[in-house]
């Protein structure tokens, strides 16, 4: 499974490089299916997730195997 975020260029350069290796997404809206999937893998319903960040410049991405999601609020904290 997998799923999808955009990330600003700075920020992408870390999470890219390792140095950050997790991304804090808003969810903005409840119809969002993706954290749909992200309460799944929370809740152990989903082992294997991926996550693929894009940057929202350049459109280069990367995939990673994600380890953690932790749900502060509306916020998402996805680490890999």
């Amino acid at each position: 499974m997998n799923v999808e975020f955009k990330s600003i260029p700075e920020m992408y350069r870390k999470e890219h490089n390792g140095l950050k290796r997790n991304t804090v997404i808003k969810r903005d809206s409840p119809k969002d299916f993706r954290f749909k999937i992200l309460r799944c893998f929370m809740k152990g319903q989903i082992h294997n997730l991926n996550i693929t960040i894009v940057n929202t410049d350049t459109s280069e991405s990367f995939t990673r195997e994600v380890t953690d999601v932790t749900q502060w609020g509306d916020l998402y904290i996805i680490s890999w």
